[in-house]
């Protein structure tokens, strides 16, 4: 019987273990798992690519630049007219507002739900108060 030191125990040509994030690396001593160099898009809380519908939703980018105001006073964010480069802050500001995986609104009921609850998040910001859950559009009927 051979001993598991001497086995190979790494994948030949298969593709489920391409996204392991560790790297096998031979030693004297054996088989030792080093951690994979990371990239930007290994930090995003996402998939990335479109940004999510609340970004390109009219009242949804006035609540997400409220929201970016409030977590970066510093930061100078304009209130009409902003800029593609903006998407990728406001995105971010999705998931600190909790809202990521609220689906987009498919019939017209859904989108009249969504946009009054997006204007009482945009109210409560300004008067200082808890945010509504969004769950609350898809609950009521």
């Amino acid at each position: 019987m051979p001993d598991i030191v001497s086995l190979d125990l790494t994948p030949h040509g298969d593709s489920d273990h391409d996204d392991d994030p560790f790297v096998v690396a031979r030693s004297a001593v054996g088989i030792a798992r080093e951690p994979a160099k990371l990239t930007r898009s290994d930090f995003r809380l996402h998939g990335g690519g479109t940004p999510h519908w609340l970004v390109r939703h009219p009242l949804g980018i006035d609540m997400l630049v409220n929201q970016l105001q409030a977590v970066r006073p510093d930061m100078s964010v304009p209130r009409y007219r902003i800029s593609p480069s903006m998407y990728s802050l406001l995105d971010g500001m999705v998931d600190v507002l909790g809202m990521r995986a609220w689906p987009e609104p498919k019939t017209m009921a859904e989108r009249v739900r969504a946009g009054w609850l997006i204007v009482r998040c945009v109210y409560c910001q300004g008067a200082a108060r808890p945010l509504p859950d969004w769950r609350d559009a898809a609950s009521s009927g």
